[in-house]
């Protein structure tokens, strides 16, 4: 997958289910991945409701960059997060912060529709996160 595959905006419904306390929260969404010369300044913006009712607005931004053979992401400040290979269908990548391991599952296969499913185990953390993603506007069916 080059990153010119996904440019421009798409719907993002996210699941998170933490495994410490059982609790369900739900993200609902765009993420903007840019065009021309802003294309891989991910942005993403929408709506956060935690298990409870709680709704908080949600934003997140990182830079993609098309490197030789792979796409490589980064956080915001520029450091290093994970990235995965052109060729692959359904990459795994991990990040370590300080104690906290943050295993991602990506899955083309579906291609418009696709998935980032992150598993994320620390001292204080765990849960499981599946994102997604459809070009805004696609028919929710093709999922299926």
């Amino acid at each position: 997958m080059r990153l010119s595959a996904f440019g421009g905006v798409w719907e993002i419904e996210r699941t998170i289910t933490n495994h410490l306390d059982g609790s369900l929260s739900r993200f609902s969404g765009t993420a903007d991945f840019g065009t021309g010369p802003d294309l891989g300044r991910y942005r993403e913006e929408g709506r956060l409701e935690l298990d409870g009712g709680t709704v908080l607005v949600a934003t997140r931004s990182y830079r993609w960059t098309d490197a030789t053979n792979r796409i490589d992401i980064f956080f915001d400040h520029g450091g290093y997060f994970h990235g995965f290979g052109h060729a692959e269908v359904t990459p795994l990548a991990e990040h370590l912060c300080g104690d906290d391991l943050y295993r991602v599952g990506y899955d083309f296969q579906a291609w418009p529709v696709w998935t980032a499913t992150w598993r994320v185990e620390g001292p204080a953390k765990d849960y499981l996160m599946t994102s997604t993603y459809r070009r805004t506007g696609q028919d929710i069916a093709i999922q299926a």
